[in-house]
């Protein structure tokens, strides 16, 4: 994205229409208030100029999921919103050097394909209530096995993948700090 913590730069926000293609709303000036790396992914939280007008924000779970939970999430591909569905899996710490805590899920849209890919890093997973509970990170298409021997799905020809998030309840652990200020 190129945003710095001291200069503003303009981003576009877009907005899915009734169809699912993607319509240009907003233009706000913005820079980067926290980043983070955690294990092979990052996260970055941005600082706007401005309230953005009429938008409301989601809400934060902050207990935590059930294994098999149902959640959905919304990526992008191109200029077209591609909603999805799924269940959580479970959840991994990873203590190594610059490794942290991360969550896998299982989400496919409605052709039954892995519906989390190219253009959904960031976006906000949901519970069935609405509460984002972690940011798609990365989607995995092959076969792998967690820390405790649990076999992870791995994609059929039909695009079946595993997605990996970073959980909310991860992000609550880091301090945030007003860019400029000790």
């Amino acid at each position: 994205m190129g945003l710095t913590s001291n200069d503003w730069s303009e981003i576009e926000l877009w907005r899915p229409d009734a169809t699912g293609q993607l319509i240009l709303t907003d233009k706000i000036s913005a820079r980067s208030y926290y980043e983070h790396s955690f294990f092979t992914d990052g996260i970055a939280i941005l600082e706007l100029e401005r309230p953005v007008q009429k938008i409301k924000p989601l809400k934060i779970r902050t207990s935590p999921l059930l294994k098999g939970e149902r959640l959905k999430s919304l990526g992008f591909f191109g200029k077209k919103a591609h909603f999805a569905e799924g269940r959580f899996l479970f959840q991994e710490s990873v203590a190594k050097g610059n490794r942290s805590n991360f969550a896998l899920f299982e989400m496919r849209n409605r052709e039954d394909i892995a519906a989390l890919d190219y253009g959904s890093s960031g976006a906000p997973l949901l519970d069935w209530r609405g509460n984002v509970v972690a940011i798609a990170t990365i989607s995995m298409s092959y076969s792998q096995k967690s820390a405790d021997g649990e076999e992870m799905p791995s994609s059929a020809p039909r695009g079946e993948g595993t997605n990996k998030g970073v959980p909310l309840s991860v992000l609550r652990d880091f301090k945030l700090v007003d860019i400029g200020k000790d």
